[in-house]
């Protein structure tokens, strides 16, 4: 199965099933073929992880936050 993406399109798929990214294929000018990039945001949700937030207050969750992002800076 291929699917067309074009710019500002999003694609939800089962991420258990095989998948690829084909190469860009790059039109227009010179100069506009040197500013073309391939941008991927992959997220994700366990389900496991999502149940664990249930209930959780936004300052725990800010706080929770700081406190991951000062232990990778170590």
């Amino acid at each position: 199965m291929g699917v067309d993406v074009r710019c500002g399109d999003v694609l939800f798929m089962d991420v258990h099933k095989p998948h690829a990214n084909l190469p860009i294929v790059k039109i227009g000018s010179k100069e506009e073929q040197e500013n073309v990039k391939r941008l991927s945001i992959v997220c994700y949700l366990r389900l496991n992880i999502w149940k664990q937030t249930r209930g959780k207050t936004r300052k725990f969750m800010e706080r929770h936050n700081k406190t991951m992002k000062n232990l990778r800076a170590k």
